[in-house]
């Protein structure tokens, strides 16, 4: 199990890993940095955030935030 923070960077550095590494699932728990790309915020992780482990064929489990008020 690897964690990264969800910064942008941690994003990039989740899906270069991805990309070249053996890896059998993916679970991604924070996707701010999607919303992040597509609304100019800070921690963007750029377009292809989230495409290396489905392009592999990786089985991925994507789980939305939710707003606590």
């Amino acid at each position: 199990m690897v964690v990264f923070h969800t910064v942008g960077s941690g994003g990039e550095a989740m899906e270069e890993m991805i990309r070249e590494e053996e890896v059998e699932a993916v679970i991604d728990l924070s996707l701010n940095e999607l919303v992040n790309h597509l609304f100019g915020g800070d921690y963007d992780a750029g377009p292809n955030r989230g495409s290396a482990a489905l392009q592999k064929g990786i089985p991925t489990v994507l789980v939305p935030e939710t707003l606590i008020s």
